[in-house]
């Protein structure tokens, strides 16, 4: 008996083996996903920084299931392949991207699968609404910039064309062809506030480089649309809508002027009216001692625009220099992109 369950043994796992070999080509024809992203003709960026830190995440979802119609050898349908709100992390400071759970192509006779991407990702209980219909997707995600010191959390961009071009194809890979370009836009909107100091005297590098200064009656909450990337701002009248905002993302030229950023959902500021004051900077030297001047009044804040205010501080009062509008990123001419694998 000893000896016919051995054989038995033996026996089962080579059917075992043989099913293996019969299943291979099914294995082999899942292709994992590789997403290039580019933002602008900048490599590797993003708003709030120069380049994609160690935590960044972006989420990528699938607009169609390429295992739709296909039927299993047992004539059951196979399962889907749809996707939603995938989490592809940063791993290493200008290294891979990795997932958890990463997106491959299954079906070998290769359907083309369309993608859309958008930064910061947030888990699924942070969007409302989420889901894909006819190819189109729909949620929306809460928008708080009221914490100017964390803006990675806010830094939103979206994903859906292949370059900034008016007819570029939408982001698409197969099973022959799995590399998905990503090309991210702003969705938020910039502010710097350049302070410099007196040439008259009145005030010198130190004092100013010690300023710190505060945004007021700016919306600062919103929400973010995954159908098509756009931040509507909050009701200027909502409760928490408009906060104080202090501003310490700051940047220093040595002895000339110093410059402190702000990332905001795309607004149209007002006038002084009894509903709405106007926009202003408030400068503060840690104590008691504040100068304001208003900024940006009756203007429109686009997304992917940055708004700069020069301010002269003078020892008595804040003279608004200009007021200059770019766009947020440069063109660098390095088309390059970074493999997310």
């Amino acid at each position: 008996m000893k000896h016919i369950y051995t054989l038995t043994l033996l026996a089962g796992a080579l059917s075992l083996a043989a099913c293996t070999n019969d299943d291979a080509p099914q294995v082999e024809a899942e292709t994992p996903a590789q997403f290039l992203t580019n933002l602008e003709q900048r490599v590797q960026t993003r708003m709030a920084d120069d380049q994609w830190a160690a935590d960044d995440a972006i989420g990528i979802f699938t607009l169609n299931d390429e295992q739709e119609g296909v039927l299993l050898p047992d004539g059951t349908a196979a399962p889907s392949n749809l996707r939603l709100n995938m989490k592809y992390t940063r791993t290493t400071g200008n290294d891979a991207w990795e997932s958890a759970d990463p997106f491959y192509f299954k079906n070998p006779v290769a359907p083309t699968v369309q993608f859309m991407a958008y930064y910061p990702w947030a888990d699924d209980a942070s969007i409302a609404d989420m889901k894909v219909e006819g190819g189109k997707l729909s949620g929306a995600i809460a928008v708080d910039a009221s914490d100017q010191a964390n803006q990675p959390a806010f830094d939103y961009l979206y994903a859906d064309k292949e370059s900034d071009q008016p007819d570029a194809a939408l982001p698409h890979g197969d099973k022959n062809q799995p590399t998905v370009k990503f090309h991210f836009r702003h969705s938020m909107t910039k502010v710097v506030v350049k302070l410099q100091p007196d040439p008259e005297g009145t005030t010198d590098y130190d004092e100013v480089a010690a300023l710190t200064p505060t945004l007021k009656s700016f919306i600062s909450q919103g929400t973010f649309s995954l159908a098509d990337g756009v931040v509507t701002p909050a009701a200027f009248d909502a409760e928490g809508a408009v906060k104080d905002l202090v501003l310490s993302n700051k940047t220093e030229e040595a002895g000339t002027s110093v410059s402190f950023s702000a990332i905001l959902p795309p607004q149209t500021t007002q006038g002084n009216t009894p509903q709405r004051k106007d926009p202003e900077v408030s400068l503060s030297d840690g104590t008691d001692n504040y100068r304001s001047a208003k900024i940006l009044s009756r203007k429109t804040l686009e997304a992917g625009k940055c708004y700069t205010v020069t301010i002269t501080v003078k020892k008595m009062a804040l003279v608004v220099e200009t007021t200059d509008i770019t766009d947020w990123v440069p063109e660098y001419g390095d088309s390059s992109d970074a493999i997310l694998q």
